[in-house]
């Protein structure tokens, strides 16, 4: 192996040790352990027995449940006060400063809210 000076050796001149090691063990007849067939027999010769896996657990599906947008009013403790449709922008408007004008907080706000969709529930007869 040839020594550079003061630095580690190269990966190159480790791979040639390492090719020239094994050809010395197979002339020589050396035959390497195998760790799987040792790993599984025990100390007296008996075969250990592997512990059962553990049954993993079910996920629950998650079902994506239908929304719409609603545009909604608040007040300024964010509690819902009203909702309309999307396509009522207008009527909400007019809501929200019906709203300002009459009560004596004026901190109320429109915003868009989704809410789900009532699935409807087949009569069984």
């Amino acid at each position: 192996m040839a020594k550079r000076s003061g630095k580690a050796p190269s990966r190159l001149d480790k791979r040639k040790e390492h090719e020239a090691a094994e050809k010395r063990d197979a002339a020589e007849g050396v035959v390497k352990k195998v760790r799987k067939k040792a790993a599984a027999v025990g100390e007296d010769g008996e075969k250990k027995v592997k512990k059962a896996a553990k049954p993993k657990k079910k996920v629950k599906k998650v079902t994506n449940v239908r929304q719409r947008r609603v545009w909604g009013i608040f007040d300024n403790s964010n509690q819902q006060v009203a909702t309309f449709p999307y396509a009522q922008r207008q009527a909400a408007d007019t809501k929200l400063a019906e709203l300002q004008e009459k009560g004596k907080s004026t901190h109320y706000f429109l915003q868009p809210v989704n809410e789900p969709i009532a699935e409807p529930v087949e009569p069984t007869a």
